[in-house]
């Protein structure tokens, strides 16, 4: 059966890779997209989710979300020029689309009361639209069946600050109130991410396999592999917002331990993620991960994506 899913993204290069895998997998069902601030300005962002899902050939709604943090952030958003809008070089036709009319945070309320208990929500910006549709609907917590974030540095630094990592810090006031309000969290923290990497291999051969997928995510990647080459030698990929999709379908691939989250809201060191794992706590954290054979999968079902969207 498959699990009805909501992505919630700040469209960027390796969101595309997580957009294409909801698609492609056959245990996925994307019931819809929302955007929200994060790689780039949020009109962007839905801009760019509308390009993929068109691109391959995909109804799912688009939803567009917050265009800025709940509260004071420490992080402000960039992208590299070299990176242009968050897709890097890739060209894509007119749309054909539009936006919902919907707020993202009313469409997730919306969504998740029509399937109360039967939708996953995947997490891979900053938290605001899912905080706000805590504010809209207080049984919203209750009724989401779980919340994979793609966020946080918990046993080792950020990538924003030596503290915090982008996803938190762009809003540190929305992640503490969904970690405060929902159980059901799992974390994919920079810590298990980290340890992934997709290189120049992984795409030339998924565009020989799948010209359609690979070609555009080859081009997606492109800046941010030769902006890898130029700075530290290294032209992989890593595909941060992927692994919320592959625990969804793969979760043995993955360890982890339970605990509690916080986010520590003001000082020096706004933005940190915070892990009490003394005890038995409702949130699930993955610190390690089988990264052959996560690349084993990842290939696998993108190279499965055809045309319409769905598996080939």
């Amino acid at each position: 059966m498959q699990r009805k899913l909501i992505l919630d993204t700040d469209c960027g290069a390796d969101d595309a890779l997580a957009i294409a895998y909801a698609l492609a997998h056959p245990d996925l069902d994307l019931a819809g997209v929302t955007t929200v601030f994060g790689n780039t300005g949020v009109e962007k962002c839905t801009l760019n989710a509308m390009r993929l899902l068109q691109h391959w050939g995909s109804k799912s709604e688009v939803a567009e979300g917050a265009a800025a943090p709940r509260g004071d952030a420490p992080n402000r958003w960039f992208y590299p020029a070299d990176m242009k809008d968050g897709l890097g070089d890739a060209v894509f036709p007119p749309l054909d689309r539009q936006a919902s009319t919907l707020p993202a945070a009313d469409f997730l309320v919306e969504i998740v009361k029509q399937h109360p208990g039967d939708i996953d929500i995947c997490a891979i910006g900053p938290l605001t639209n899912i905080a706000a549709a805590l504010d809209r609907d207080p049984s919203f917590a209750g009724n989401v069946r779980s919340l994979i974030v793609m966020g946080g540095a918990v046993f080792r630094p950020g990538n924003t600050t030596a503290f915090a990592e982008a996803n938190i810090s762009n809003d540190p006031a929305a992640a503490q109130a969904v970690f405060s309000a929902i159980d059901r969290v799992v974390l994919a923290p920079l810590d298990v991410t980290e340890q992934t990497d997709l290189d120049e291999r992984f795409f030339t051969r998924l565009a020989a396999a799948n010209p359609g997928c690979g070609d555009v995510l080859a081009t997606v990647t492109g800046s941010f592999r030769r902006m890898g080459r130029r700075l530290w030698d290294d032209g992989g990929f890593v595909p941060h917002d992927l692994l919320t999709l592959a625990f969804l379908t793969d979760p043995g691939l993955f360890q982890s331990v339970q605990g509690r989250l916080s986010v520590t809201l003001d000082g020096a060191e706004i933005g940190r993620t915070l892990f009490d794992n003394a005890g038995t706590g409702p949130h699930r954290v993955l610190t390690g991960i089988d990264a052959g054979a996560f690349a084993a999968l990842a290939f696998r079902v993108l190279a499965a994506l055809d045309s319409g969207g769905a598996t080939a």
